[in-house]
């Protein structure tokens, strides 16, 4: 993993949040790079966004200090207990949540999102549902620190996606109406990775960059190189055997099954070298006819 391109990536996606804070995202073992790892390099994260209560306090066991959003919230006393012992920020996405919070007669001065689901269908309360659900977190005795709203984007990948457009419009009318109703307006998230690199109207307070954080470009057809953005992760193996085909056509295994390898002629002679990295080591059939580099050559995976 280069720490240097990480911490690069991190700060490419500052700029383009435009003044928004930075929320990296390292849940599902900071997808694949080391979840301890990758925190450790980003001192200079605004804060950290996980799924899983396991995931937050195994950060805080390696020594990071800086704030953690449980993604996925908490759903038991206990969960919420340790939450709360470890400072960290819940998102609240289910009318159970809000009940887990109503009984809990800790004294938890925690920040609490609120998720409001603009029209992705997965998790948040609908648009009808919100302010009832934001009236109820300001009704909590002993009352939280702060309560923040978030949503995700469906379709931020794609460039004129017009149900993003319809997502942004919606979340933007809701934080109005409380705003203009109670006072401040609320602190907001609504970008992903494709949203902070390529919807500056749905930037919000703060941004979530999950994929782009690690060099991976979030929209089909445009490389991450378009955005400034460095690849993290390098795979290395070794050379474990080779094959020459030795006749004008053979079969041989590769995405998205067999494949039919054509040779100019009957003497003439394709070499295909074996690596140790197959599936259970993050190499996918889908790999095929991109490339690797082999010394000095660039070969075509098959």
């Amino acid at each position: 993993m280069d720490t240097t391109a990480l911490r690069h990536n991190l700060e490419v996606l500052r700029l383009a949040a435009g003044g928004a804070k930075v929320m990296a995202v390292v849940k599902a073992n900071a997808y694949g790079h080391g979840l301890t790892q990758v925190a450790q390099a980003l001192p200079g994260a605004d804060s950290f966004a996980v799924a899983r209560l396991e995931e937050g306090i195994a950060l805080r066991q390696a020594g990071i200090r800086q704030p953690i959003v449980l993604l996925e919230g908490v759903f038991t006393p206990a969960q919420l207990a340790a939450a709360i012992a470890h400072g960290f920020e819940l998102v609240v996405h289910e009318p159970s949540q809000l009940a887990l919070l109503e009984a809990c007669d800790t004294n938890a001065r925690s920040i609490l999102w609120l998720k409001v689901d603009t029209g992705m269908n997965r998790l948040g309360f609908r648009p009808e549902a919100f302010a009832v659900a934001l009236t109820r977190l300001r009704a909590l005795q002993p009352a939280p620190h702060e309560i923040r709203v978030l949503t995700h984007l469906a379709c931020a990948d794609e460039r004129e996606s017009a149900m993003t457009r319809e997502q942004v419009a919606r979340f933007d009318a809701l934080i109005e109406s409380q705003t203009s109703e109670r006072g401040p307006r609320l602190v907001t998230s609504i970008s992903n990775s494709a949203g902070a690199l390529g919807w500056p109207e749905a930037r919000g307070d703060w941004v979530r960059p999950g994929l782009a954080l690690y060099g991976a470009s979030p929209f089909a057809g445009e490389p991450a190189s378009n955005f400034w953005l460095r690849p993290v992760m390098t795979m290395e193996t070794t050379v474990i055997g080779l094959r020459r085909v030795l006749q004008a056509k053979r079969w041989v295994m590769a995405a998205p099954g067999w494949q039919l390898v054509t040779a100019a002629s009957p003497s003439w002679r394709r070499a295909m070298a074996m690596v140790c990295c197959g599936a259970c080591r993050t190499a996918r059939r889908s790999r095929s006819r991109q490339h690797a580099a082999c010394s000095s050559d660039v070969c075509r995976w098959i």
